[in-house]
């Protein structure tokens, strides 16, 4: 018998079942492009199945910071009671979970980031997770999203055009979320690659034809389409730009879009290059173990790109964080072997919260633990 992605069974179940009872469905996922084109795979599969989506939240980085928040909840409050399916997010977000449930809430997760302490969501979907008997489990988001749609979708009659059309979701957002290559990966990007050139989603269509001229290659094309969706924003509405994009049949909104994301692009490569000069000069003269450094001026979209610049350099891990007037977020970046996950959870203390892969995650603290955090994460990388 074929070993499944734990629970992979059971979220396709419940989600079946808020359709047939007609429950409130919220997706919620973060605003990069993993988290974007999973939300889109699972409202399209709910879709496709008959059912409705009621709404929708991407948490703005910088305000919200990564993950379930309470700020959310009381956003989201008038949808309760309703089953919430977190994509991309949620596996770090205990507390907060917790108070979901409180609030009539029930909660899916789809995530693939490291599990810290489980949180007491009704599904969790997961390869990390302990009991994981599945062998590979180093997919994006998204591709364990195309793999709940296929077992959604098994047997309707729009089954061969959406896998067409999600796979082409999954191939970008493993090769954004740069995950590796191989066993499963490797046939959810064959298969989206075949497909992206003959795609029938509108966004992707524009998307490509602004990326195709100067470009080598279909690669090519695809690291420039995922270079202009990493340039999206969380709107005012908590709807993410690129999610508009990829779920538009206005060609007028979605040439707006892709101009906003191409001018918003290439001030990210002048801020970004600037910051690393600001951090070179401030390491100069530094040995220390850990690269640690903030700034006001930093902003937090390109937080991730600065600290794999920086970390990839210098051969040490690079917390980098952009200093708010009492919260700083934080990005991070680190060499291989070097767990940053457990590495922060040594200071968790400290934290408002923490989490991601092993060797790219984020935090959020109050600026007066900074210094003590920065001592901590040394003791414990030193030792």
């Amino acid at each position: 018998m074929l070993k499944k992605i734990k629970n992979l069974d059971l979220a396709a179940k419940r989600i079946k079942k808020a359709i047939l009872q007609k429950e409130n469905i919220i997706i919620y996922g973060d605003v990069d492009p993993d988290g974007v084109t999973s939300v889109t795979i699972v409202k399209e599969t709910i879709e496709a199945l008959g059912g409705t989506v009621t709404g929708y939240y991407f948490p703005n980085r910088s305000e919200e910071g990564y993950g379930l928040n309470k700020t959310a909840l009381k956003f989201l409050a008038s949808y309760s009671p309703a089953l919430i399916i977190l994509v991309d997010l949620g596996i770090g977000n205990y507390e907060e979970i917790k108070l979901a449930n409180k609030k009539g809430f029930r909660v899916v997760i789809i995530d693939h980031h490291k599990v810290l302490k489980m949180p007491p969501a009704e599904v969790i979907v997961d390869p990390c997770q302990p009991g994981e008997t599945y062998a590979f489990k180093e997919f994006s988001a998204a591709g364990l999203c195309y793999k709940l749609s296929q077992l959604l979708l098994k047997g309707n009659s729009q089954q061969a055009e959406r896998e067409r059309s999600f796979s082409e979701l999954a191939c970008l957002s493993t090769i954004a979320d740069m995950m590796p290559i191989k066993k499963d990966n490797q046939g959810i990007v064959e298969e989206g690659m075949k497909n992206l050139p003959l795609t029938s989603r509108l966004g992707l269509q524009i998307l490509m034809e602004k990326c195709y001229p100067n470009s080598t290659s279909l690669e090519d094309v695809v690291h420039k389409m995922i270079g202009l969706l990493n340039a999206s924003r969380t709107r005012k509405d908590h709807l993410a730009e690129s999610f508009l994009l990829l779920t538009s049949v206005d060609e007028k909104e979605i040439e707006e879009l892709i101009a906003q994301f191409s001018a918003r692009s290439i001030q990210h490569r002048l801020d970004r290059d600037q910051a690393v000069r600001e951090i070179e000069e401030k390491i100069a003269n530094k040995e220390a173990s850990i690269i640690f450094e903030g700034s006001k001026t930093w902003s937090v979209p390109i937080a991730g790109s600065v600290a794999s610049i920086i970390a990839d350099r210098y051969h040490r891990p690079a917390f980098l964080y952009t200093q708010g007037p009492k919260i700083s977020t934080g990005s991070v970046r680190v060499p291989k072997g070097v767990d940053s996950v457990k590495l922060m959870g040594k200071c968790s203390s400290l934290l408002i919260g923490f989490g991601g892969h092993p060797q790219a995650s984020g935090f959020r603290l109050e600026n007066k633990n900074l210094k003590k955090f920065e001592k901590c994460l040394k003791e414990h990388y030193e030792s």
